[in-house]
């Protein structure tokens, strides 16, 4: 164990492990398989600072290796507690081969121009 694997909660002064306050898991049978999603440690953490930076308006940025559930979590995010009235999630997937140019065009593609140089939702 690291210090990665505690939070430290405000509330009661103390160090507590991340899954201290998730509730047991299970999966109910109306599910398809690829909707189940296990929370872990990594996932668990990943949502809560997630949460976090976006509730106090701080860019993120996830990074890590493959299979770690960055994407599922931010999806989830997106799909759940965003708030909607402050932003419009677009979601881009890029590649090895993506270019600056693809990007700004396809975030040109979902703004309006206003005037000038100036462009928005």
């Amino acid at each position: 164990e690291s210090l990665y694997s505690y939070s430290f909660n405000l509330k009661d002064g103390e160090w507590e492990t991340w899954m201290r306050n998730e509730k047991k898991f299970e999966i109910t049978r109306d599910l398809e398989y690829s909707q189940i999603v296990v929370p872990t440690v990594d996932s668990v953490r990943y949502s809560r600072l997630l949460a976090m930076l976006m509730d106090n308006k701080t860019h993120v940025l996830f990074t890590g290796d493959t299979g770690t559930g960055k994407t599922v979590n931010i999806n989830q995010y997106l799909a759940g507690p965003l708030k909607r009235e402050e932003y419009s999630p677009i979601n881009i997937i890029f590649s090895a081969a993506t270019s600056a140019n693809q990007v700004d065009d396809f975030l040109t593609e979902k703004l309006e121009k206003r005037r000038s140089l100036v462009y928005g939702p």
